[in-house]
């Protein structure tokens, strides 16, 4: 009696491992959030208009090795929507500057620290030296739900 119910305990315990494994918290479908925070954006760049899509890049600022950096190029991607004006304007404006306001979806925010230099009251009695400074900055996505589009300087 007592081996039957071992092999029983087993064999259960067989069936459980594959259930268990499936079931790990990477493995499940992630519900989408039920609030999504979006934020209106202005993006400054040059307009690449292509059959895959169009794209504006830009210029941002962003922290590399502790250090505030200004140059780094980044793509956003630009929804136009059923908005045949938009459309149409898109491959105007391709390789130009441009203007784009519009939507986006607020990811979330993170602080990043970085050096800069100290300035001290009276620059002539002592020299700047580093130190860190911290920030917060907001997580957007980098897909823009077009509302306006034009050339930079109209």
């Amino acid at each position: 009696m007592p081996a039957k119910w071992v092999a029983c305990v087993g064999l259960l315990g067989f069936l459980a491992v594959p259930a268990v494994a499936g079931d790990r918290p990477g493995k499940r479908d992630v519900p989408r959030p039920t609030v999504l925070l979006k934020t209106e954006v202005e993006v400054r760049g040059v307009l690449s208009a292509t059959e895959k899509g169009v794209t504006v890049t830009v210029r941002e600022e962003s922290v590399k090795d502790t250090i505030w950096t200004t140059g780094e190029e980044a793509v956003w991607q630009l929804d136009l929507g059923g908005v045949d004006e938009l459309k149409k304007k898109a491959p105007a404006l391709n390789g130009k500057q441009v203007v784009v306001t519009g939507t986006a979806r607020l990811l979330g925010a993170r602080t990043v620290t970085y050096k800069t230099l100290a300035q001290p009251a009276f620059e002539s009695l002592r020299p700047s030296r580093p130190q860190l400074a911290s920030q917060s900055v907001l997580v957007v996505e980098h897909t823009i739900k077009v509302g306006t589009l034009q050339a930079a300087g109209k």
